[in-house]
């Protein structure tokens, strides 16, 4: 199949239009499209490298794959874009096995790679799956016009496996007590020391599945502890308040401090 180009008005999101095909079943937020919209300037090659597939139906072309590309180009004012054409006709099922498979994905993330060797890189803004910690928003679907948010959190999920485990088998904080040391013997004012050695904490890596092990066995009071610490999450939206929002807190009083003694 070749790619071809056509105007964003002659494209529309499936919307379930087509009959014994549902509707796009992916949701987005309103942030996702911004920094899809970013990403689709930044690196154009890759846009036309995975072009929207797209389907004729009733003289207009229905995307089967891509909707969430299609909405970042309505940002970006885009006139014309890269698709396929599935050809007229095509079985339902065919188009259904479309659309799931080009939403779906195999693999999984190594969180401490990423944490350790890509944190240099603005992963959040190039899709990785991070903490959203804009408050109450509600999914964007493909035939909602009103810019609504959601809250989204995708996060691996440990099951603890029965093994016991040392409290030292959870962390690895060799970058964290290199990165502390160069601090200590900077010659940068106290109140600067104090803000990087805040910031260096984000250098400490935690394994969550020794974590879940090591939970899973321990008293009552350190689990209630390791939950409000978001070390274990029971409660998403108390993790979220207790971990990360309240360490991007911290360290934003931290820099602000700094700024008034400037």
């Amino acid at each position: 199949m070749e790619i071809t180009r056509l105007k964003l008005s002659e494209l529309e999101p499936n919307a379930g239009q087509i009959p014994g095909l549902p509707m796009n079943p992916r949701q987005w937020t309103k942030s996702d499209v911004d920094k899809l919209a970013r990403s689709l300037k930044e690196t154009p090659e890759l846009f036309e490298a995975r072009p929207i597939i797209v389907t004729p139906y009733e003289g207009k072309y229905v995307i089967l794959g891509g909707n969430m590309r299609y909405e970042a180009s309505k940002v970006n004012k885009a006139d014309a874009v890269p698709v396929v054409v599935i050809p007229e006709g095509t079985s339902t099922d065919k188009l259904k096995e479309i659309v799931i498979k080009d939403n779906g994905s195999f693999g999984a993330w190594d969180w401490d790679m990423l944490a350790n060797e890509w944190d240099d890189q603005p992963l959040s803004d190039w899709g990785i799956p991070a903490w959203d910690t804009q408050p109450n928003e509600e999914p964007i679907t493909a035939d909602d016009e009103d810019g609504n948010y959601s809250r989204k959190i995708e996060a691996p999920i440990y099951e603890p496996t029965g093994e016991e485990v040392e409290i030292s088998e959870c962390y690895d904080k060799k970058k964290y007590d290199n990165l502390l040391q160069a601090i200590n013997g900077a010659n940068v004012p106290p109140e600067v020391k104090d803000f990087l050695r805040l910031a260096a904490t984000r250098h400490i890596v935690f394994d969550y599945a020794k974590i879940a092990d090591f939970y899973s066995n321990a008293d009552a009071e350190t689990q209630r502890l390791m939950e409000d610490s978001a070390l274990v999450i029971i409660d998403f939206d108390k993790a979220i308040e207790n971990g990360f929002v309240k360490m991007t807190e911290e360290l934003s009083r931290e820099y602000a401090r700094q700024k008034d003694e400037d």
